[in-house]
């Protein structure tokens, strides 16, 4: 049987990363992109946080997910992000 308060505080702590997730689509939609945001969280810390930016690049791999995975694996300096957590409003 699951433990509730473990569930309850998780369900808090992923609504907290699910809200600047939503300030990174925030920024998507002020710019012209699909309003898509994302954050990658290792250990309770936002490592990395990224919004669409494939129009105003032209990039067409420029989606918020895989921005902020790029820029988790710069500041890791390594592709390996065993235990971090996507959180996207996708």
């Amino acid at each position: 049987m699951a433990d509730d308060s473990f569930s309850e505080n998780q369900n808090e702590i992923d609504q907290c990363f699910i809200r600047e997730a939503l300030i990174e689509a925030g920024k998507a939609a002020r710019i012209g992109e699909v309003p898509v945001g994302a954050l990658l969280v290792y250990e309770g810390q936002v490592i990395a946080r990224a919004h669409n930016l494939k129009e105003t690049s032209g990039d067409p791999t420029a989606h918020a997910e895989i921005l902020a995975l790029r820029n988790a694996a710069e500041h890791n300096q390594t592709w390996r992000l065993t235990g971090a957590t996507l959180y996207t409003t996708l």
